[in-house]
């Protein structure tokens, strides 16, 4: 298995945050990788939607976990493979 991580350090709200990661449909606004993106309902586990990234294919996703301004991951079945992405937000002592 392949893992790859990346961080990001910010003195960026939390809520506010996570309020781009519920919006969906816009997270072509911040994240220049993403072509187009929705989700079919609300931010839930369980819910699915479609991520398109620039130069890719358009694939389908389900939330699989989701904690409330702090974390939450999607999978994406994809031939022979699956993607999972976790998305975490922690607090950082200064």
């Amino acid at each position: 298995m392949k893992r790859i991580q990346h961080e990001e350090i910010t003195q960026a709200n939390a809520a506010k945050l996570w309020k781009l990661y519920q919006d969906v449909s816009n997270w072509k606004r911040w994240d220049h990788k993403v072509e187009e993106s929705f989700l079919e309902g609300e931010f839930k586990t369980g819910s699915k939607g479609m991520l398109k990234p620039k130069g890719g294919p358009k694939t389908q996703f389900r939330l699989t976990e989701i904690r409330e301004n702090e974390f939450f991951s999607d999978l994406t079945r994809l031939p022979f493979c699956k993607l999972e992405f976790k998305h975490e937000l922690n607090r950082m002592k200064l």
